[in-house]
């Protein structure tokens, strides 16, 4: 990576983010949604991301927005979801005010999370190991059917949602002045942990970190977070950002990430 005055910005660090360290890493989840996932199921506008696929989970019938508080719009943007056909969610880019917070729990929907937005300066990263049965590398287009096993797996995701966000579509989706890389832990030949990194503006975006529910436990989410964070610092640069859930907050923490707000996640799982 070149970072002299005459080609790219210097990346920026932690500290030259500071104030606007929660804005950035919110954006970037919006970001990363508006990039991968496109179709007649997807609106996203101004107002919100919204993808309505009908799949068997949260996360493929999504409405992500920075406008919760605005009661008409976010009325609107759950509006697809107010049946029980499948289960749905509403991730806030922001506080949630009480009348926007009533209505979603009028409409069903319960806080699942408040999902820390986590930060690194990259040359503070701890170290992370690999045993020895296991092998690590960035994959691409022709590996693509592996990343998404695996990833649909360690989210336990259905397929079909998790194969639009896979490394075979990633060059045609991604906006110019981003890279996206798609890593893979293997034991043997099985792949069984997963990372993306989306670089864009001198800064690393972590996503779908992921293990098979067997192979947890071992460190392996730890490793595929850690081992391209190492390698972009390397190439210059210096920080990383992420959000995290409750329960892979202490990986991160104790990888050197530190919290700089929250994200609430609402869920409404129809009754079975």
């Amino acid at each position: 990576m070149t970072t002299d005055n005459k080609s790219e910005p210097v990346p920026p660090t932690v500290n030259d983010l500071s104030d606007r360290l929660y804005e950035v890493i919110a954006d970037g989840i919006d970001n990363v949604f508006r990039v991968y996932f496109k179709g007649a199921d997807v609106i996203t506008d101004d107002r919100f991301f919204r993808i309505n696929s009908g799949l068997p989970h949260p996360m493929a019938n999504l409405m992500i927005t920075w406008k919760q508080n605005e009661i008409e719009i976010l009325t609107e943007g759950i509006e697809p979801y107010t049946s029980d056909a499948f289960p749905s969610g509403v991730l806030c880019l922001g506080d949630v005010g009480g009348e926007a917070e009533s209505l979603l729990k009028d409409r069903g929907f319960q806080l699942a999370e408040a999902m820390p937005a986590m930060a690194v300066e990259l040359q503070n990263l701890a170290e992370a190991t690999l045993g020895n049965d296991y092998t690590f590398r960035k994959v691409g287009p022709e590996e693509h059917d592996l990343w998404v096993d695996a990833f649909a797996k360690g989210y336990e995701l259905p397929r079909e949602f998790a194969e639009r966000i896979g490394p075979a579509h990633a060059a045609s989706v991604a906006n110019e002045d981003e890279e996206h890389r798609h890593y893979l832990v293997f034991h043997g030949d099985l792949p069984v942990s997963t990372s993306l990194d989306l670089i864009r503006d001198g800064i690393v975006e972590v996503y779908c970190i992921s293990t098979v529910p067997e192979y947890r436990g071992k460190g392996l989410g730890r490793y595929v977070t850690a081992e391209p964070l190492h390698i972009a610092f390397e190439e210059g640069y210096k920080t990383a950002i992420l959000q995290a859930t409750l329960k892979g907050e202490p990986i991160y923490r104790n990888l050197g990430f530190e919290s700089y707000g929250e994200l609430p996640l609402y869920v409404k799982i129809p009754d079975q």
